[in-house]
């Protein structure tokens, strides 16, 4: 996705490493580390959200990909507190 005036979107450097690992346990067939690995990125992105460090476009991108996540290692929603 390119933004206007040639300008890219930036990712985080933070969650795109734990999406690097979640993605190789996955590949790997490590269901139990990808799900924790799962969990410390939703950790990772609400408390990047509570500190204003991503965009508006960086949210739509990791909330996007938490939710592939969830359906890829079959999570659902446990209870209505969840946030993400």
């Amino acid at each position: 996705m390119r933004l206007p005036f040639g300008k890219k979107k930036k990712k985080d450097p933070v969650l795109e490493k734990i999406i690097a690992e979640i993605e190789a346990n996955l590949l790997r067939c490590y269901k139990d580390d990808a799900q924790r690995k799962y969990r410390k990125l939703v950790s990772c992105f609400e408390e990047a959200l509570s500190n204003g460090k991503l965009s508006e476009a960086q949210q739509s991108y990791y909330y996007d990909q938490i939710h592939n996540y969830r359906e890829k290692l079959g999570l659902g929603v446990k209870n209505s507190d969840e946030s993400v």
